[in-house]
């Protein structure tokens, strides 16, 4: 009884092919849409804007939430989500949060 059952166990996984993702991190790149990687490098080029320039820095410093965030952000020609901001921030190990007065981010990339 072992026996059969090892051996359809391995006529099912010999079926397998070896280029499909096996971590839930692969599948996840593997599927997702080519949007949400250009909305992402939006993010980026923002950070980086901001990193370089104090006044455009200070204007987004001033806002108090991330949806507030995302629409001077679509204003400005940074079209992103705050599920991708949040997603940035956490990948580069930052903080939406404020402090000081006036109050400053240290979300910004140099």
């Amino acid at each position: 009884m072992a026996r059969l059952l090892l051996k359809k166990m391995w006529k099912d996984t010999s079926k397998l092919d070896i280029r499909t993702p096996r971590r839930r991190a692969d599948v996840r790149r593997a599927i997702k849409p080519k949007e949400q990687d250009m909305s992402k490098k939006n993010v980026e080029e923002l950070l980086i804007a901001g990193g370089a320039d104090e006044k455009l820095r200070n204007k987004y410093d001033a806002l108090k939430t991330k949806e507030e965030f995302v629409a001077l952000a679509k204003g400005d020609g940074y079209e992103f989500s705050v599920q991708d901001l949040d997603d940035v921030l956490r990948e580069s190990g930052d903080s939406f949060e404020s402090f000081g007065n006036p109050a400053k981010r240290v979300i910004w990339w140099q």
